[in-house]
């Protein structure tokens, strides 16, 4: 991990890893912990996942006036992270609900 990237946690998110863990990819270290079926706080994997799957700086934007396509386009990304990142989509379901009965009310005009 960087440095940037571990100052993001606090001492107790990462009080139990080593040294050598510390400097492994955030990838590499959720699959180590994964494989030594090793318990870490929430907080710290969702961390984790964030720096694994960062939203890239051109990712689309909801804006008034989007065409269907740009939505579908954006619904695609949403659900794509959603999948990539479970723990944090838990937080986002009824956001997620609620866009997709607007979508699908936006559509149906």
């Amino acid at each position: 991990m960087k440095w940037s990237e571990a100052k993001q946690f606090t001492w107790g998110e990462l009080s139990n890893l080593t040294w050598s863990e510390l400097k492994l990819e955030a990838d590499e270290l959720i699959q180590k912990l994964h494989d030594d079926n090793r318990v870490m706080p929430v907080s710290a994997i969702e961390k984790l996942n964030e720096i694994c799957a960062p939203l890239p700086e051109d990712a689309p934007k909801v804006k008034e006036g989007m065409t269907r396509a740009e939505i579908c386009m954006f619904l695609t990304l949403m659900i794509t992270y959603m999948t990539n990142l479970p723990e944090i989509s838990k937080k986002w379901i009824p956001i997620i609900q609620a866009i997709i009965e607007f979508v699908a009310d936006f559509l149906k005009q």
